[in-house]
C-alpha cells in the first residue's frame, strides 16, 4: 500500500519527467545552444530523481541515493559556471569575459572549493560506506556551490541593467526590463534553495529523501525558466512603468556622436550595437 508521501514521491518524478519532455519539444521546436545545454542537464537530474524515489520506498540503499545527488549536483555546479560564463559572453560584446573581475575570481575560487568538497564526499562514500555525507563538507559545498553560481550570474547578466543615467538609446528601457526578470527569477531560485537547505541543516539525516524531492524539483523548474523567454506582456509592463524610455537615440546622437558610457558594475561598454540580436540569439527572448 503506497502511502500518501510516497505517492507525493511518485508525482513530483513524474512532473519533472513531464517537464524534461517540454524542455525537449521547446529545444527540438527552437534550437538554441541554452536549450541543449538545460535538457542534458534535465537527463541528468532525473534519474537521480528516480534514484532518490526508489531509495524512499527502501529499494536502494540511501548510500547510492546521496552518490546520485553528489553525481548530479557537481554536473549542475560546472554546467552552471559554464553557462553562465558564455551568456556573458555574448552580453559582453566588447571585452567578452574578464578572468580577473571581482566576481568572476569569486565563482572562480568557490567552484574550485565546491568541487573540492564534492570530491572528498564521493571518496569518502566509496571507502568508508558510509550512509550520507560528512556534515562539514556537505555544509561548506552547498555554500560554496550557491557563491559560485550567483557572482558568475551576476557578471554576466549585469551588462543587461542600464541605470537610468546611462539609458541613453532607444531598447535600452526593455532590455533593461529582460535583465532585471532574469535577475528577479535567479533571486527567488535561491532564496527557495537557501531556505531549504537551511531547513534540513537544522533536521536529521533522515530527512534527506524530502530535501532531495523539492531540491530536484527547484532544478528542473529552473531549467524550466530558462527554455522560455519571459512573457512578453510582462517586459511591456515592466518597460512602461519602472524603466520609461528617456530620451531617443536621435536626440542623444545630435550632441553625442561618439559618445559611449561606462558602468562601473560590470565595466560594459555600452557602444552602438543592437543588444537584442545577442539576446535573441543565445535564446533569452524571442
Amino acid at each position: 500500500m503506497i502511502t500518501i508521501k510516497g505517492a507525493l514521491y511518485i508525482t513530483s518524478g513524474a512532473l519533472e519527467a513531464a517537464a524534461l519532455l517540454l524542455i525537449a519539444l521547446k529545444t527540438y521546436r527552437q534550437p538554441k545552444k541554452i536549450r541543449y545545454i538545460l535538457m542534458l542537464f534535465g537527463m541528468i537530474n532525473l534519474p537521480a530523481s528516480i534514484i532518490n524515489i526508489i531509495s524512499y520506498f527502501q529499494f536502494v540503499d540511501s548510500h547510492w541515493n546521496v552518490f546520485a545527488y553528489i553525481m548530479s549536483t557537481l554536473f549542475m555546479l560546472a554546467q552552471h559556471f559554464w553557462l553562465n560564463l558564455d551568456i556573458g559572453k555574448h552580453l559582453r560584446i566588447i571585452n567578452g569575459i574578464l578572468w580577473k573581475h571581482p566576481l568572476v575570481l569569486i565563482g572562480t575560487f568557490a567552484l574550485a572549493g565546491s568541487i573540492i568538497c564534492l570530491v572528498t564526499e564521493i571518496i569518502i562514500l566509496l571507502i568508508r560506506n558510509d550512509p550520507y555525507p560528512v556534515d562539514g563538507a556537505f555544509i561548506t559545498g552547498v555554500c560554496l556551490s550557491i557563491l559560485c553560481d550567483g557572482t558568475t550570474y551576476l557578471y554576466s547578466f549585469s551588462p543587461l541593467i542600464y541605470l537610468k543615467k546611462n539609458r541613453h538609446y532607444e531598447n535600452q528601457s526593455r532590455i533593461t526590463s529582460i535583465g532585471v526578470w532574469y535577475l528577479l527569477i535567479q533571486m527567488i531560485w535561491y532564496i527557495l534553495f537557501g531556505i531549504l537547505y537551511i531547513w534540513f541543516f537544522c533536521q536529521t539525516w533522515e530527512s534527506f529523501t524530502v530535501l532531495l524531492v523539492v531540491d530536484y524539483s527547484l532544478r528542473i523548474i529552473l531549467c524550466l525558466m530558462f527554455t522560455w523567454a519571459p512573457p512578453n506582456f510582462i517586459i511591456e509592463i515592466m518597460k512602461a512603468n519602472l524603466f520609461p524610455e528617456l530620451p531617443s537615440k536621435q536626440e542623444i546622437d545630435s550632441d553625442n556622436e561618439n559618445r559611449c558610457e561606462i558602468d562601473n558594475l560590470s565595466a560594459f561598454t555600452i557602444v552602438r550595437f543592437n543588444e537584442n540580436e545577442e539576446i535573441k540569439k543565445i535564446g533569452l527572448e524571442y
